[in-house]
């Protein structure tokens, strides 16, 4: 299930049809109850960028960052599909939760109850040819996913000579890249099955609030302010990058094969045999691909984080994800070993900073945060329904995202090979840097399995 940016070879042609909460819905929602649950630290940054777009930029300069998916759907009919989504809707709060603003501007949440969503269809056009689909789908999930509106969802599916295909697309402030991976698997089971309730991304915001408020996160600020420059600000991009801090570039997303099945499981026994953590392991390839492009003896870069920290909320959707500042000291020129080390440090040593969400962060330390480089690591072998990705043609979809000058990285590590995703600056000297960065990390990872242990072997 690899990652792609959402483009005219994601939408066949066919008959496409959007799916809408009714309009019984909508007024019951308008009708619920303010919900005194707050937003999560992330979601309040991000709705007041929101609110601060929509009055100073028109909506096609500054695109909604949405993430999404797609998969195919077997037998599907328009009962099937209309009860597969309120089913899908009914089991994440975080689906059914929004915001709306009072008191001269203050955003206060409100969350329809389970049992009341339904959903109905909406012939968006009979027939188009892939061209014109996948304008009138990228149309209908740009504007359904604003983050001021509700559900901030949007779902379509394109019945076409193959079947039917499902395309879903959510506002990052419900939704993250492993709450993709999660649905896909989930929505195939509802469409045959009711799976059991999961926990609710709208309490996990309780949790945090509660946590940030009354714990102890001097430790936590400690890190984040360790990682700013002179300047008060986190580090700009690595200059063998080409991007200077606020350039404002399109961006492009490029998937880059690091390795095999079998190649991933020799570099993953090399791993264990060294005992070294494997997502530690995938990311000290980045990181060393990024040092030795810099020639440089130190790197800075935001590491991604879970955050699905109990068994209930395992299997929930929602803006889990955080960051937390990682900075890697080792000698100029080091080979891999000592850079994995030095990861595996730095990334213990980052941990109270996991604790406070970066838009905290930058509150209490008066500092601008805007992050440039992040990085990631995914085991999709781990993903619950991994078995039926291949089956369902499924992939992760991302929206547009407004000119920068930032770069996101995963690593993925998935059923079918490893794989380098990442989204960029698409100017020719950041896309020659990229490219450079993979071949890199894939003859850095076949040399170090050379010394692997038979015996050691698989994920």
């Amino acid at each position: 299930m690899r990652i792609f940016q959402f483009d005219r070879e994601h939408v066949g042609a066919g008959r496409i049809v959007a799916w809408r909460p009714c309009e019984q819905t909508h007024r019951s929602y308008a009708a619920t109850t303010l919900d005194p649950r707050p937003p999560t630290f992330n979601q309040r940054a991000h709705l007041h960028r929101a609110k601060q777009v929509g009055t100073t930029r028109p909506h096609d300069e500054q695109p909604a960052p949405w993430i999404g998916f797609s998969c195919r759907l077997g037998n599907a009919t328009e009962d099937s599909v209309a009860s597969m989504l309120a089913r899908y809707v009914d089991r994440h709060e975080s689906l059914r939760s929004g915001f709306v603003t009072r008191d001269g501007g203050r955003l206060v949440r409100r969350t329809l109850p389970a049992g009341i969503v339904t959903f109905e269809p909406q012939v968006l056009a009979e027939y188009a040819d892939a061209d014109s689909a996948h304008d009138v789908a990228a149309a209908h999930l740009a504007a359904e996913t604003h983050p001021l509106a509700w559900p901030s969802a949007a779902f379509v599916t394109v019945d076409g000579a193959e079947g039917t295909t499902l395309l879903a697309a959510f506002d990052h402030g419900t939704f993250d890249g492993y709450s993709a991976y999660l649905s896909v698997a989930e929505l195939a089971d509802l469409h045959r099955q009711a799976p059991p309730q999961v926990g609710s991304y709208v309490d996990f915001a309780v949790t945090e609030q509660e946590l940030c408020t009354t714990g102890d996160v001097e430790s936590g600020l400690e890190r984040w302010s360790a990682a700013l420059d002179e300047h008060r600000r986190l580090p700009a991009l690595p200059s063998a990058s080409g991007v200077r801090r606020g350039a404002r570039h399109r961006h492009t997303v490029e998937s880059h094969l690091i390795a095999s099945p079998t190649e991933t499981n020799h570099f993953i026994g090399h791993l264990r045999a060294a005992q070294t953590p494997v997502g530690v392991g995938f990311i000290a390839l980045l990181v060393h691909a990024l040092m030795l492009e810099e020639g440089s003896s130190r790197l800075t870069a935001l590491m991604s984080t879970h955050n699905r920290a109990t068994p209930a909320l395992a299997s929930a959707v929602g803006w889990f994800a955080g960051v937390a500042p990682m900075t890697v000291n080792a000698p100029k020129h080091a080979d891999l070993a000592e850079v994995t080390q030095a990861t595996a440090e730095a990334w213990d040593a980052s941990q109270p900073a996991a604790d406070v969400p970066l838009p905290l962060a930058a509150e209490l330390l008066d500092a601008e945060l805007e992050p440039s480089l992040v990085l990631s690591y995914i085991n999709g072998r781990r993903c619950p329904g991994w078995e039926g990705w291949a089956d369902s043609e499924a992939q992760v979809l991302l929206g547009p995202v407004a000119p920068g000058a930032q770069v996101h990285a995963w690593i993925s590590c998935l059923p079918h090979g490893t794989y380098l995703e990442i989204r960029y600056p698409q100017t020719p000297r950041c896309t020659s840097w990229v490219h450079r960065l993979a071949l890199s990390m894939r003859d850095e990872l076949l040399d170090a399995s050379t010394a692997f242990l038979p015996d050691a072997q698989g994920a």
